[in-house]
């Protein structure tokens, strides 16, 4: 499903004059790149050269709509725990700015059923990488490259939504029922998962569009079969050479199901693995603090090995890596995609 989407997405990309794509809204939309006027300093004022013992995920706004403050205050620190654990994995120059909710989401979004979660990008950006593509970076990733004139940023990095109408579990509670989502399990997980999705105005849209296109004809009908062929993709992360050492993706889903995709790893291949997180799902009575103990603990907790070299792979600096690839930061044009068109503007 996002394997699909997300190729076509970035074919539409590399035809437009627009390199800046806002999430804030309901809806991804072109906007006007500008450069930043404010010092560098104000992005970079906790960076250090040593990891922080910090949490440098920071909740700037948080919304609960429950009337239960001590589940409000247990979804809060349930975000707190996830950022220290990441803190610790990665060194960070800027912290990463989380807009956070516990809101319901029927009330709210309009969106009924079961759906638990949703984390969206603040804003992308088009850089160049070392082979002549240009690609979408999230700014979260951009504001730690060391870049003498900036883009102007979103106010946040990431907007995480979690559905108060859902079950969840935490750590404090006493009991653990069968059918209850573990709070810091998703919350570090959805993190890291938040990725691009094409938009469009209508289903009927998307329809014409994706069936008409070079990309659906010829590069997404076989990124389909791919898609659903186990051990058929794998991520090989800049540092390695061999082939053996790639990061296998999930694809052995026939068909694809709901939550799934190939930003995901093999479900078989790393359960009961200090990899596990990454997986498309987690079994109901599993707390992460027993995966980590499954996959033998390790001193970055829940970060297994192999997302930590994807991570360095997409330029986050770690112990191992402090100086890893930086891709450089494309001319910024003007243009931008109204939230209610599908034109164009230069």
């Amino acid at each position: 499903m996002l394997c699909i989407l997300y190729v076509i997405f970035l074919s539409i990309i590399t035809q437009i004059s627009a390199q800046c794509i806002d999430h804030q809204s309901e809806i991804a939309v072109y906007v006007d790149c500008k450069y930043e006027t404010r010092n560098l300093k104000d992005f970079v004022e906790r960076g250090t050269d040593a990891f922080s013992k910090k949490n440098m995920l920071e909740v700037v706004e948080f919304k609960c709509d429950s009337n239960n403050t001590e589940l409000c205050g247990k979804v809060r620190n349930a975000f707190e725990i996830a950022g220290l654990i990441i803190s610790k994995a990665f060194k960070f120059r800027a912290p990463i700015l989380v807009n956070a909710s516990f809101v319901n989401f029927c009330n709210n979004f309009k969106v009924c059923g079961k759906s638990q979660d949703d984390v969206p990008i603040g804003m992308y950006i088009l850089m160049k990488d070392d082979d002549g593509v240009e690609r979408l970076y999230p700014q979260a990733l951009v504001k730690q490259f060391k870049i003498k004139k900036c883009p102007q940023f979103a106010p946040f990095d990431i907007k995480a939504d979690f559905n108060s109408a859902a079950n969840w579990w935490f750590k404090s509670d006493v009991l653990l029922p069968s059918k209850k989502h573990i709070s810091k399990f998703n919350a570090q997980l959805n993190l890291f998962a938040g990725g691009p999705g094409a938009k469009f105005q209508n289903k009927s849209d998307f329809d014409l569009q994706f069936r008409n296109s070079t990309q659906y004809n010829e590069i997404a009908k076989k990124m389909f079969n791919i898609s659903q062929t186990a051990k058929s993709m794998g991520f090989l992360p800049r540092y390695k050479k061999n082939a053996k050492k790639a990061v296998i993706l999930e694809t052995s889903l026939i068909p694809y199901i709901r939550g799934s995709s190939i930003s995901h790893v093999d479900f078989m291949t790393y359960v009961n693995t200090s990899d596990f997180l990454m997986r498309y799902s987690n079994n109901w009575l599993d707390t992460l603090d027993g995966c980590v103990t499954k996959g033998g603990k390790s001193s970055y907790g829940p970060i297994g090995p192999r997302l930590r070299s994807i991570m360095e792979s997409l330029g986050y600096a770690t112990a191992r890596h402090p100086k890893p690839y930086r891709p450089t930061l494309t001319n910024i044009t003007r243009g931008y995609l109204a939230a209610d068109s599908n034109q164009i503007t230069s």
